[in-house]
């Protein structure tokens, strides 16, 4: 069941077309359900009729945002929404729940992906997900796309990897593998000098090492405060905040 209420039908019809999909898997058949912008507003997910259509389906919110009601950055409104619904078609027999999301505008310069960076919104949204896959096209001329997991949940991902767009999809309706896992470097490793942004090698290493010691420091003593902590990071000549801290507690909470 593919819900995108961010595109018309025609469209949608031609994406279908591009990668050889159309005609085994027409919507009349019964195999594939799709409510697109020309049916009218987004359809509500607590609907009975999209519950009792989602049993057995894998169900794809294109993308999940245009789903959520209230503020995306409040956690509270994210659990009493979309986060509420989700489990909800899950609990009606859905096989799975995908959503396509937008990141924040900061990620373009970014050259590594966390979960945090990649998801706009909410920590909430994050939280939420069984796993979480981010996505970068790095490579406009050939549309070359990096793919990283961002959030497993009980298994061990890949690697990062890239997939190639032109001129395969027009020629032979899909992405071509273009580096595989294991071959592939770190988005870092794979952008272009042009493109390579966000925060420089040693302010990511720095940052990194001030996490381990508060996993390490909580490991010990899981009660201390975060103004406590910073006081350690004093002892040790390391300038770090308790707002920051808070930030690195609630990080490594999830």
């Amino acid at each position: 069941m593919y819900l995108i209420p961010e595109c018309s039908l025609a469209p949608f019809k031609h994406r279908l077309r591009l990668f050889g999909l159309y005609d085994c898997l027409r919507p009349e058949d019964g195999r594939l359900l799709v409510r697109t912008l020309s049916k009218g507003p987004t359809p509500c997910l607590s609907d009975s009729r999209i519950l009792y259509a989602a049993k057995g389906a894998h169900v794809i919110l294109d993308t999940a945002v245009r789903f959520s009601e209230g503020d995306e950055n409040s956690a509270t409104d994210n659990q009493r929404g979309l986060a509420k619904d989700i489990f909800a078609l899950l609990a009606s027999g859905a096989r799975s729940v995908i959503g396509a999301h937008h990141s924040p505008k900061p990620f373009a310069k970014q050259n590594h992906m966390t979960l945090e960076n990649i998801l706009r919104g909410s920590g909430d949204m994050g939280a939420m997900l069984t796993t979480a896959w981010g996505i970068k096209q790095i490579d406009a001329e050939q549309n070359i796309i990096h793919i990283q997991n961002c959030k497993p949940r009980d298994f061990q991902p890949c690697g990062p990897f890239q997939i190639i767009g032109r001129p395969f999809i027009e020629e032979h309706g899909d992405f071509q593998l273009h580096k595989q896992p294991g071959e592939c470097g770190e988005l870092a490793d794979e952008q272009t000098e042009r493109d390579k942004g966000g925060a420089p090698t040693q302010v990511r290493e720095a940052r990194a090492a001030n996490l381990a010691r508060v996993r390490n420091w909580l490991d010990q003593d899981p009660n201390q405060s975060s103004e406590q902590l910073a006081r350690r990071f004093k002892e040790i000549g390391v300038a770090v905040s308790a707002v920051t801290i808070r930030k690195y507690k609630m990080e490594l909470s999830r």
